[in-house]
């Protein structure tokens, strides 16, 4: 409360670290190959993006700055399960190049992909959309407009990296994996297992194989269900991305319900 009552004398170096913020992540984020390096410099822009809501210090400012919230937790969810999912089939999962030709081989994990990229870039239709507005709305009504435009400059640049993502999904080719996912056995079958030192290579070998094919068949049965898991958290957050894009009354009361426990004062 004490906060709020001196904010002209915070906002305006709050206002300014936002701004930086926002620019310094989506710049960084541009020239990222791995997904989750880009999703973290992403992260850095959006941080930018919620500070912005703090700076006008008002209800409006702080009921879009906890939507943003709850709005970014549902896009980034459905981002990281797709990259978590990926992973567990690929090595290179956490690459551009472990995403392309997704949208062929496996859909359920492209679609929820492809609406967390265009929420998280703000497209219309989407509860990244529904945030981005109401921010610019609180800035514009507590005269920081030129901060609303920075928040738009920071949008139209994450398009670069956002889509590019988007069209790695559909429109490359799928690249052969370098090699097994995160929750693949290091070595298995032949050769995997080296000879015990005294005894007969050939007997080793022979091990090797059983070992090895009992511990495909189990790795198998234990990838099934995480990984139909994590594929069900991925559609949850991107179907609810779009149907609170679509119908964002909820998010409203909730966000300003949440205003309210949080300041106290509206």
């Amino acid at each position: 409360m004490a906060a709020i009552g001196i904010q002209d004398t915070w906002a305006p170096a709050l206002a300014t670290l936002a701004a930086i913020t926002i620019v310094v992540g989506n710049v960084g984020a541009l020239g990222q190959s791995s997904v989750k390096r880009m999703l973290g410099y992403s992260s850095v822009g959006q941080a930018g993006y919620m500070l912005a809501g703090v700076v006008v210090g008002t209800k409006l400012g702080v009921n879009a700055t906890v939507l943003y919230l709850i709005v970014y937790l549902m896009m980034n969810m459905a981002a990281f399960s797709v990259v978590v999912a990926v992973q567990n089939e690929r090595a290179d999962g956490d690459e551009l190049s472990g995403l392309a030709g997704l949208g062929a081989r496996s859909p359920w994990l492209a679609w929820p992909m492809t609406i967390a990229m265009l929420a998280l870039a703000g497209i219309p239709g989407t509860v990244g959309f529904i945030g981005k507005f109401q921010l610019i709305h609180a800035l514009i009504d507590g005269d920081y407009t030129w901060l609303a435009i920075v928040l738009v400059i920071g949008s139209m640049i994450s398009l670069g990296y956002y889509l590019r993502v988007v069209a790695t999904l559909w429109m490359r080719p799928a690249v052969p994996s370098s090699g097994p996912g995160l929750a693949a056995p290091a070595m298995l079958g032949r050769g995997g297992l080296a000879p015990i030192a005294g005894g007969s290579p050939e007997a080793d070998e022979a091990d090797g194989l059983a070992t090895g094919g009992a511990a495909a068949g189990a790795l198998t049965a234990a990838r099934a269900v995480p990984f139909a898991e994590v594929t069900f958290v991925a559609v949850l957050f991107a179907a609810a991305c779009v149907v609170f894009g679509i119908f964002p009354s909820p998010l409203f009361d909730l966000a300003a319900h949440a205003g309210r426990a949080f300041t106290g004062l509206f």
